[in-house]
């Protein structure tokens, strides 16, 4: 996989919050939402954005016309020299592969390439609790989300779950909590992006398409931890050997969670009730029973939900009453109906 030097970069950006924005140049790749939420974002804050997008114009109405309601520019049916042109920097959609010719002639040419989850995270203020994994990022992210409202915090749930973090990264104060959804395609581009709680759900192959090798993609899963330190907390599942090797290597707080064995610091099984101790933290959150979305792997999401709830300070009588309260994610395993019995 190709990489920037990072020193190179930092060379030509003025590596201040808005001003990293304010009267910039930015290149756009993409006009999925998370291309377009940084568009917004970029023009809210006072720089130049220009989308670019291979598809064309007729199968991009709906957002060339975003894009004129707003005034940014853009270009369609291919991505043009225009986009190398006097601009201070690049921003690729996720779902656009890394080895497009205009973003190795980005690379060649010294300008640098960043995901749109890094450029969200330069002007967000919130805390951010950001969760990967190959199964189960959605459910979790979304029980986080409703666990942290359920708190009274100023929240939001955003990222891969299909509300882009640009949506919302300079609305939220720094009381604010993010349950974030990260996927390995948003990682790939991160320079600086850093959760205060960072968590990887667990590894299988996944997307060996675009990576090749499965070692490819979970190293590229692990880059959620790479900016961390020992300050932060990484939630790891604890049952998932390869995964615990892999994060061994980050010199960050490890906070496990088990459905076999008890690991500590974490959340685990004590016979059919859900038990935690991290630090001073000791006790129950409630039998695995008042879960309501079905499924071991469902025990696991919620079991992770949980430490980083308590991590972020909320009552372990508030996580219980929204694991009984949680219906679960749209199509998964969700209830339909009982017919006949």
């Amino acid at each position: 996989m190709r990489t920037l030097d990072f020193e190179h970069i930092k060379d030509q950006i003025n590596f201040m919050r808005v001003d990293r924005v304010l009267n910039r140049t930015v290149g756009i790749i993409g006009m999925a939402r998370s291309g377009l939420a940084a568009a917004r974002l970029v023009k809210r804050l006072g720089g130049r954005p220009f989308v670019s997008d291979f598809q064309d114009e007729d199968k991009l109405s709906s957002q060339i016309a975003e894009l004129r309601q707003y005034e940014i520019e853009y270009e369609a049916g291919g991505h043009s020299d225009r986009l190398l042109e006097n601009v201070d920097y690049l921003v690729v959609s996720p779902g656009v592969p890394g080895d497009i010719p205009i973003i190795l002639t980005a690379e060649s040419c010294g300008v640098p390439v960043f995901s749109e989850l890094e450029l969200a995270y330069w002007m967000c203020d919130a805390h951010l609790a950001a969760i990967t994994g190959s199964n189960g990022k959605t459910t979790t992210t979304s029980l986080l989300g409703e666990i942290f409202k359920a708190a009274g915090f100023e929240s939001a749930t955003a990222g891969n779950i299909g509300y882009p973090l640009s949506e919302v990264s300079d609305s939220l104060s720094a009381k604010a909590w993010v349950s974030l959804e990260v996927s390995s395609f948003q990682l790939e581009r991160i320079f600086e992006f850093r959760p205060e709680i960072g968590m990887i759900l667990n590894l299988t192959p996944d997307h060996l398409d675009r990576y090749g090798r499965f070692e490819d993609y979970a190293e590229t899963k692990l880059r959620i931890a790479e900016n961390m330190s020992a300050r932060d907390n990484l939630i790891v599942n604890a049952d998932d050997d390869y995964l615990c090797k892999l994060a061994d290597d980050f010199p960050v707080r490890k906070v496990y969670f088990s459905r076999a064995r008890k690991t500590l610091p974490g959340v685990y099984l004590e016979g059919d009730e859900i038990k935690y101790k991290i630090d001073e933290m000791t006790g129950s959150l409630g039998t695995v029973e008042r879960i309501s979305i079905p499924g071991p792997h469902n025990l696991e999401n919620a079991m992770a939900a949980g430490a980083a709830a308590l991590l972020a300070g909320v009552p372990a009588e508030t996580i219980s009453d929204v694991f009984e309260q949680f219906p679960g994610v749209e199509h998964r395993l969700e209830y339909v109906a009982t017919i006949d019995g």
